[in-house]
Parts: structure tokens; C-alpha cells; sequence
């Protein structure tokens, strides 16, 4: 629609330009006619054709949108170091982004949250102003037309004139008579129109003129297009032209059959009839009410006196200027052919985007074509790993002039899968080829992290961990995990006070099979200090404190009291990073204690859920009576649907009751991503869902699938790994 503006816009200042060099010298209804192109191009969503004489050739292409992928490191939010007046450094790192939307995705390393968000531009903002406004406008015209019409309903008296095709009343509410009625369109007069039989006949001469024309359906069509485009003030400049055009294209109907004296005859009657207003109005009203401004009637006045009278050669230029107008504004902007090759750089963990560099310039841009140059020459070295089974790697997608689009992969190699000489290589198309040392520095510079950023980090987890390992008794199948969101670090001389959510989790095996689980969840301080040796931590950091909230009636205040105060809500809403936390936990927790262990746990809980009760007759029956089994199970989110995955993909007990037991658990870890698909059985659904994730991903692109669909992904990342086994 905003092309439509744009174009009907300018279309509108053709015909307004047009309209003021030629009104003299045209028919009046030719000019009349002008604005329905105008209206045609208004209610056109979309251009005709592509043209190089477009208009929209000269503004920019208002149909791309921006979306921004903001990479949110865990440890620190919108971090500002700002020096104290004694030198040291404060952080004020704030987590929540007020302007961001989405969901948030943990790293693999718990070192990165990801926030896949969308901010609203100018543009899109404008658009919920404009379409509000539209929807607002058009509820105003509507009520005003509805008043108007029960108004004249309850007023009006039927009149017998004979010879008129359409109904006929008469209404002492009306100030000047109209044509009204989109589908039953019926002529009311004023009392003093039908009391003079001149009146009468000059009166219904100009509203069957206004019928013919078919003009109570352009007043509604003005009306609708008011209210679209409320904003323009072009548009609104169009209807009252438009109306006002009408009004002299029925005069000059009328008056073509008359003499002199009966042009004077019908000019007293609108005159007599029509009240002047100081201001044009009425456009509201879906009618052809007569009211006319003072210019207008005196225009009206010495039209009817000389009559129409038509220039050829003028004639001639309106047509050529409207069909040359046609071609510029019912058009589009034609597909650009242009020369420039676009780079863009995005940092994958697992196959996940992490950041993304858009539109890469400068030494940015032709550092980008020096690496795909260099993965077109060298021949391919050998045939590497996918990019989600690596821990980092960097994706450069390149757009050619012409449109294709090409997706090449950087990134680091070691140990046994690296080359003799242990340099990084390239993949393209699914082989990789070498690139320089040089190269390879430069692009993992653009997303480098700051290593005593990390060193931080590391310190952090490690006095997670030994304080989580204090409190419960190792034994030796044993797996602790911790996932921690820093709100704030204060850096004071050689210490830092690190302000976080923590959440730990112990898992206990036995034969196998986890047998205790227990964690906790809770905001903490801890106090490291620099360069120590005594009880060193990662990253040359040695712990002075760890704290924790107190129990009972004193857990809040004593929150309030050790974290600042516009911390302490955060820190108090752990539901906030409830999920996120708790995924990552429990990744920790497949990966360190193995995935037969939790495997082994999912089954047990599967057999438990499935024991009774043996009367029940529906999969939901059994769930119900074992609600504790089956949340618990879909409390493992990530790690439960990885779980389901592999049963369906490896077809293990995927029918019956086992495989609708799984379904369900599908569908509810899903969520709102989930698709009611008529199955037969569990395995059914599966594969049906696995044909949709493929089909959403063929017909979008891997990364708007991360970003929208995030389970959708992870399903898709399953399958392709159970892909890759079987083959």
C-alpha cells in the first residue's frame, strides 16, 4: 500500500496540474474522468507492471525490511564501563532489553545468550499508526453515513415526479437536494425544490445526470479512499476536487441540450437552491449533496452562462499527459540489475547464528571477497564435518549481482580432523579448501570476544561449581552442571563483585540410570579478586566470597539488601531464566554423564507412565495418572525432544502406546509450533512433521527457521544427524 500511496500520489499532482491548465478548455467530464485513474491506482495494491519510467524508480525500495539479530554475551548486558572519580571502573550491565522481542537461546559454551528479536522500525511503526488510524477513520465515515441515512429515513415523505426512474422523497432535514443509496439509490429534494415545478425539473435533471455517471458509488469510493489514506493530504485534496468536478460534469449534461435562456433558467435555480458555505464539507456522506463554496458556485454560475466548450489541441495534450502519467504510476520499479556483490558474515555455534554483520563494507567487504575468491581457486582439500556439529564457525553469504545467492563456511581446525599442516579451510558446496592464516585471523577478529571476558566467565562457573560440589557428597557417577546469567560486575582495584542467577544441578547415576536429581535456583554474589594464587580459580581469579540469599522470611530482604536496588526485582524474578538456565543444565548433564544414562532415565519414566491405569482406554487417561512422570519428562525440554527424535528416527517402540505417549510429549514441547496433523500413530506424526520442518525450511532459509520456529531447528538438526548415521 505504500507504493500505492507514492504512486497516487503523484498521480494526483498530474491531474491536479492537468486540471488547472486545461478546465477551460475540456470537457468537464472529461476532467471528471481523470480521477478515476486516480481512484483505480489508490485501490490498487500493487503495480501493474515493471517500468524504468516508474515513479518508484526514484525512491528507495520500501518493501525491504531490517531485522537485527542482537548477540547478548551472558555475562555481561549493554555493558557501560564508566571510570569513578578514584580510577577504578564500574560496570552498569542491565539484562533486559525493554525494546526487544523474541525468545533467547543459550550458547553451547553457557558463555553467549542469544536474543533473536525484532525491534520496530520507524517504518513498521508508522504502518500500525496508519492502519489504526484507517480502521478509526472508516469506523467515523461509516457511523456518519449511517446517522445520515436513519436521519433521512425517519424524515422523509414520498413524492410523485413523474417521469424519474428512481424513487423520490422529500426531507426538511436536507439543505440542498442529493442522490443517495449505493444499492438503492433514491432522490430527495429539499421543500423548496419540489414546490416550484421549475425547480422540480431542473433539480431531477441534475441527479439523474449524477445517477447516470454512476456518482453514489464514487462518493463511496471517495469516502473509502479518505479513510485510507487519512494521512494524505493529497488524497483529501483529490475527493474535494473529485466532488466538486461532479457537480460540473452534471451541469454541463444538463445544460448540453439547453438554449440560452434555459441555462440562464437552470443557473438561478442553483443558485436559489444551493446554500454557500464558506469551506467545502459534506465529503463524509456518500451523497451528492449540492452544497458548493463560494468559488465553486461562481464557477458553476459562469460555466452554465458561456457553456462547455472543447479545444482540441488541448484535448489532445490531456490524453497523451494521462496515458504517459498511466505508465509512470500504475508502474513499478523494475528489477534492479546492479553490480555490487553483497557479503554478509554470520558467527554459528552449532549451527546456530550467534551475530550477525549485515551488508559488510569497506576492508569488512573485501576481506569477505578475498576468502570466496579463494575458495573458487584452490581445489577442494577434503570433505569436512556440517557446520552444526562445530563449536564455532563463521558463515559468509554472498549475493551476486544477479540474485544468486552463495553460503561459504571459515573456521578453525584441530586434532585429528585437521589438515597435515593444521590450517583452517573453507567449505562450498559441502567441500572445504584452504585459506590463509592471514585470511583466517581476520575474519574471526570481526566476532572476536574479549578474553578476560572469558577468563571471567570461566572463573565465575568454576566457583559455581566447587560451591555446588560443597554442598552435596561426590560419589563417583556423579555429574555437576550450572548455567549463570551475570545482571551486573563492579570492578573496584583488584576486585570484581559479580552480581548473577545461578542455577545448579547434581545428577547421580546408579548402574547407568540417573537415581537422584536435586539443584537449586537462586540469585548470588560473588566476589573474585585478580591475580591471587590463594584458592586460584580460572583465569588467574581467586574466590573472596560467595553469597547467598538466607533462608525463610529473610530470603527477599536479605536480596534488597545485598544487591543494588535496581537490581534486586531482577535478581527476584527467577522465572525470568527459569527455561533458558534449565536448559542448559541439563545439556550439561546428557553431555557429561552420557547419553545412554539418560536415555536409560527417559525410558524408566516412559515404562512408569505406561504401568496403569490398565482399564484406561485413552493415552490421555494414562498421562493424567501419572502427571508427576510426565512433567518431569517434559521438564528435560531440549534434551526430552532430542530423546523423542531419536526413538521415532531409529523406529524404537514408536507405535502403540509408547509411540502416542511420545506424540503427546512432542506436541506439548513444541508448543505453539506444534501442527494438528491426522495421524494413525505416533511414528505417523513424526514423519509428517518431519516432511513440514522440511518444507518450512526449503521454503524459507535455515536461519529464519532458528529465528522463528526454534524447536522446529532443533527437530531439523535431529533428523539431519540420524540422517547422517544411517547413510
Amino acid at each position: 500500500m505504500i507504493e500505492a500511496a507514492l504512486s497516487g500520489s503523484v498521480l494526483i499532482l498530474i491531474i491536479l496540474a492537468l486540471r488547472a491548465a486545461f478546465r477551460k478548455r475540456i470537457p468537464q467530464r472529461v476532467q471528471y474522468a481523470l480521477w478515476g485513474l486516480v481512484l483505480l491506482r489508490l485501490c490498487l495494491p500493487f503495480p501493474l507492471f515493471e517500468s524504468r519510467l516508474s515513479v518508484l524508480e526514484a525512491v528507495p525500495d520500501v518493501g525491504v525490511m531490517q531485522r537485527e539479530i542482537y548477540v547478548l554475551p551472558i555475562d555481561r548486558y549493554q555493558i557501560a564501563i564508566d571510570e569513578t572519580p578514584d580510577g577504578t571502573a564500574q560496570a552498569d550491565d542491565r539484562l533486559v532489553d525493554a525494546n526487544s522481542f523474541g525468545y533467547s537461546v543459550l550458547s553451547e559454551d553457557n558463555r553467549t545468550l542469544t536474543r533473536y528479536a525484532d525491534k520496530m522500525s520507524l517504518g513498521e511503526l508508522l504502518t500500525v499508526v496508519w492502519r489504526t488510524g484507517a480502521v478509526l477513520m472508516g469506523v467515523w465515515f461509516l457511523l456518519v453515513n449511517v446517522r445520515f441515512a436513519v436521519r433521512l429515513r425517519r424524515t422523509r415523505q414520498p413524492f410523485q415526479a413523474s417521469g424519474c426512474p428512481l424513487r423520490v422523497y422529500v426531507s426538511g432535514e436536507l439543505r440542498s437536494p442529493c442522490l443517495f443509496g449505493l444499492l438503492r439509490p433514491a432522490v430527495y429534494l429539499t421543500p423548496q425544490a419540489a414546490a416550484s415545478p421549475e425547480a422540480l425539473r431542473c433539480v431531477l435533471a441534475h441527479e439523474l445526470a449524477h445517477y447516470r455517471h454512476g456518482d453514489h458509488i464514487w462518493a463511496m469510493a471517495r469516502v473509502f479512499c479518505t479513510a485510507l489514506y487519512w494521512w494524505n493530504p493529497l488524497v483529501w485534496a483529490a475527493a474535494f476536487a473529485s466532488r466538486r468536478d461532479s457537480e460540473l460534469a452534471c451541469d454541463e449534461a444538463v445544460i448540453r441540450s439547453m438554449d440560452a435562456e434555459q441555462r440562464l433558467a437552470y443557473g438561478r435555480v442553483l443558485v436559489d437552491l444551493i446554500p454557500v458555505q464558506s469551506r467545502p464539507g459534506g465529503i463524509a456522506r456518500g451523497a451528492t449533496c449540492m452544497t458548493s463554496s463560494r468559488r465553486s458556485m461562481k464557477e458553476r454560475v459562469l460555466m452554465i452562462a458561456r457553456g462547455s466548450k472543447t479545444v482540441l489541441p488541448a484535448l489532445a495534450v490531456v490524453v497523451i499527459a494521462a496515458i504517459i502519467a498511466i505508465g509512470c504510476t500504475f508502474s513499478g520499479a523494475a528489477a534492479a540489475q546492479g553490480d555490487e556483490w553483497v557479503y554478509t558474515l554470520t558467527h554459528l555455534q552449532n549451527g546456530k547464528p550467534q551475530s550477525a554483520i549485515t551488508a559488510l563494507t569497506g576492508e569488512d567487504a573485501a576481506l569477505a571477497a578475498r576468502i570466496v575468491e579463494n575458495a573458487r581457486s584452490v581445489s577442494a582439500a577434503w570433505e569436512g564435518p556440517e557446520p552444526e556439529t562445530l563449536s564455532d564457525c563463521w558463515r559468509i553469504t554472498v549475493t551476486q549481482p544477479d540474485g544468486t545467492v552463495e553460503s561459504h563456511y571459515a573456521y578453525q581446525v584441530s586434532g585429528n580432523s585437521a589438515l597435515a599442516d593444521g590450517s583452517a579451510v573453507l567449505q562450498s558446496d559441502g567441500w572445504y579448501s584452504r585459506i590463509s592464516d592471514e585470511l583466517y585471523a581476520q575474519l574471526t577478529a570481526l566476532t572476536e570476544s574479549d578474553p578476560e571476558h572469558e577468563n571471567l566467565d570461566l572463573a565465575v562457573r568454576d566457583a559455581i561449581l566447587s560451591n555446588h560440589m560443597s554442598a552435596y557428597a561426590p560419589g563417583t557417577e556423579m555429574v555437576n552442571a550450572e548455567s549463570h546469567v551475570i545482571l551486573r560486575q563492579h570492578i573496584e582495584g583488584g576486585f570484581v563483585t559479580v552480581y548473577a542467577v545461578v542455577r545448579t544441578m547434581w545428577a547421580g547415576y546408579d548402574q547407568g540410570v540417573i537415581a537422584e536429581l536435586t539443584g537449586s535456583h537462586m540469585p548470588v554474589v560473588i566476589t573474585l579478586e585478580k591475580g591471587s594464587l590463594e584458592h586460584a580459580l580460572a583465569g588467574g581469579y581467586s574466590l573472596v566470597e560467595y553469597w547467598v540469599p538466607e533462608d525463610g522470611s529473610r530470603y527477599e530482604s536479605s536480596i534488597h539488601e545485598k544487591f543494588p536496588e535496581d537490581l534486586a526485582g531482577l535478581a527476584l524474578d527467577l522465572q525470568a531464566f527459569a527455561e533458558i538456565q534449565s536448559q542448559e543444565c541439563w545439556r550439561q548433564v546428557a553431555e557429561e554423564g552420557g547419553l545412554n544414562a539418560l536415555n536409560a532415565h527417559f525410558n524408566g519414566l516412559l515404562d512408569s507412565i505406561m504401568s496403569g491405569p490398565a482399564e484406561a482406554s485413552s493415552t490421555a487417561a494414562y498421562i493424567e495418572a501419572h502427571r508427576d512422570e510426565y512433567d518431569e519428562f517434559l521438564s528435560y525440554g531440549d534434551e526430552a525432544l532430542r530423546f523423542i527424535c531419536r526413538e521415532f528416527g531409529n523406529r524404537i517402540n514408536a507405535r502403540g502406546l509408547r509411540g502416542a505417549v511420545m506424540q503427546c510429549a512432542m506436541t506439548d514441547l513444541l508448543g505453539s509450533e506444534a501442527i494438528p496433523f491426522d495421524a494413525s500413530d505416533g511414528l505417523d506424526y513424526y514423519e509428517k512433521f518431519r516432511d513440514h520442518a522440511h518444507d518450512l525450511l526449503d521454503s524459507t532459509s535455515e536461519a529464519y527457521v532458528a529465528e522463528h520456529y526454534p524447536r522446529t531447528y532443533l527437530f531439523l538438526q535431529m533428523t539431519t544427524v540420524l540422517n547422517t548415521a544411517e547413510n
